[in-house]
């Protein structure tokens, strides 16, 4: 699939800082139309992300609740829940 090269801000709320705003540099393949399929509705960080900002990740297992996505009979995460946090080194 043909693609261009662009570059996006991530921002996550910083709650070490009374949770100011982080924004995140990243580069992005842009298809120059929409793949084939559902639209994806959420972003994958691989591991060149967290390690280029040096960042690990916590997950508190037992927190991670789900709810029925609307009309896919599917479960998705619950947002409302915070199950983890991204912290610097």
């Amino acid at each position: 699939m043909p693609c261009q090269i662009g570059t996006i801000q991530l921002v996550l709320s910083n709650e070490v800082r009374g949770g100011a705003d982080m924004p995140f540099s990243l580069q992005v393949l842009l298809p120059d139309a929409d793949p084939p399929g559902p639209r994806p509705d959420c972003l994958y960080l691989g591991e060149q992300f967290l390690r280029h900002y040096d960042l690990r990740v916590l997950l508190d297992y037992s927190a991670i609740r789900f709810v029925p996505a609307s009309g896919s009979g599917r479960r998705q995460l619950d947002s409302t829940v915070r199950c983890g946090s991204l912290e610097m080194f």
